[in-house]
């Protein structure tokens, strides 16, 4: 993913060249998004998926059928809140945790030391690219997207939760000092499954518990500071706070 974020930016600035050579203007610049797809190559997970790169940002969502579906944190939650509502709360969970755990590696068998293990590819215009590979959540499964004429199976929806926590993960190891929020993601969909109480940390980036609903809802929280601004994201240090 590391190697991915540079390339779908340099082509946002050749496309916006392009039109700034037929003399086309901007509003905002920074705000102009290339709008491309990749294609995931993990056997069991091939699947397209659409890209869109903004000069700050990179944004994954789904395309079937030529409808484009964009998920917000919040939305993916309300997904796994209703699989686990459906399967047990400890089947989603544990995928989760899974998926926490594993890192990408090379392999302990001398004879294989060029081999990497967990390591899925995507393709993007013919060039493939690597991630950590996805978790199979070991059942088979649609959930209904609200509002929308399709279904995503389990499968699918864990895809396209590791390319963005990747692709968060890429952004933060960038910055450096951001390291922490790594896979903070993740981390934030345990704590929301698991817990059923206001917990004082997630009151402040935004997540109430509501009883009545048994769910956390999402209200942007009011004055940004240094760290409602990474308000989809838990430290482990906090996640293990939470969790103890």
């Amino acid at each position: 993913m590391e190697n991915f974020i540079p390339a779908i930016r340099t082509d946002r600035l050749r496309e916006m060249k392009g039109y700034d050579e037929r003399n086309y203007s901007f509003i905002d610049r920074a705000s102009y998004r290339i709008i491309e797809k990749i294609q995931t190559l993990q056997e069991g997970c091939e699947a397209f998926f659409g890209v869109e790169a903004t000069q700050n940002d990179v944004y994954f969502y789904l395309i079937d059928n030529q409808a484009n579906t964009y998920l917000s944190i919040y939305e993916i939650y309300q997904l796994l809140l209703e699989i686990s509502r459906r399967e047990g709360m400890q089947f989603v969970v544990n995928a989760l945790k899974k998926q926490l755990r594993l890192k990408i590696r090379r392999s302990p068998d001398p004879k294989k030391k060029e081999e990497w293990l967990h390591q899925q590819e995507f393709e993007y215009r013919g060039i493939r690219y690597h991630i950590r590979e996805t978790v199979d959540p070991g059942r088979c499964g649609e959930i209904e997207i609200p509002d929308m004429d399709f279904k995503i199976s389990y499968r699918k929806l864990f895809v396209l939760i590791n390319l963005i926590q990747e692709k968060s993960n890429a952004l933060f190891l960038r910055g450096g000092q951001n390291k922490k929020y790594a896979d903070g993601i993740l981390r934030l969909f345990v704590v929301l499954l698991s817990k059923h109480e206001e917990i004082p940390l997630l009151t402040g980036l935004g997540w109430r518990y509501d009883a009545g609903s048994d769910q956390f809802l999402f209200q942007p929280p009011g004055a940004e500071n240094e760290r409602n601004k990474r308000k989809y994201y838990l430290t482990k240090q906090e996640f293990d706070t939470i969790m103890k």
